[in-house]
């Protein structure tokens, strides 16, 4: 039997939920596929209308960020990474899961937060940031890349991200080993 890939999908659905937006996409929905096995996790719309679905995905047997743009129209926006997809590699071979993301109009930047694995036992909360045309920002973090261990190893993981008064918040679950501290 054939291996089935899981796609990234938009649905645009009606204001007053009689059903789908039939103008947008394909009856309502847009779909990319991708060769890989992909999961959304958040929506994030930039001042134009153009719509970016966030998610993490298997690949090659390494778990990495996506970002998938599409335009108001419910089509793929192919000028944003490469044939409208940026995924995400964290340095080092870590796996990086995303689980949440938002668009900042200020600064035209799509952060997308989550957690890298270094071993099963230490789990660090992560952040990067791109632009609004899938080039990773490098001048965010150290080199483009934020991750932070809360404590003295254990597990941290980031579940959603917030643009907030001078910054970004992100809501952690912080799993310490006994002894470890907050630092």
């Amino acid at each position: 039997s054939g291996q089935v890939n899981n796609d990234v999908a938009v649905l645009k659905v009606l204001p007053n939920a009689s059903g789908f937006d039939l103008n947008f996409g394909t009856i309502g929905v847009a779909i990319d596929e991708d060769p890989s096995e992909d999961q959304s996790n958040a929506l994030a719309l930039d001042d134009d209308g153009n719509i970016y679905v966030i998610g993490t995905g298997i690949f090659a047997n390494i778990w990495r960020g996506h970002v998938t743009a599409f335009t108001p129209q419910g089509e793929v926006l192919t000028d944003f990474g490469l044939n409208g997809r940026r995924s995400i590699l964290w340095p080092d071979g870590q796996d990086f899961y995303v689980t949440d993301g938002l668009f900042h109009t200020e600064n035209n930047k799509i952060y997308i937060t989550g957690w890298t694995t270094e071993s099963a036992s230490n789990i660090n909360t992560a952040v990067v940031a791109i632009d609004n045309n899938g080039n990773h920002d490098s001048s965010f973090g150290v080199d483009g890349w934020f991750e932070n261990d809360l404590g003295l190893g254990g597990l941290d993981f980031a579940s959603a991200i917030e643009e907030g008064i001078n910054g970004l918040y992100l809501a952690v679950t912080s799993v310490e080993s006994p002894g470890g501290s907050l630092a």
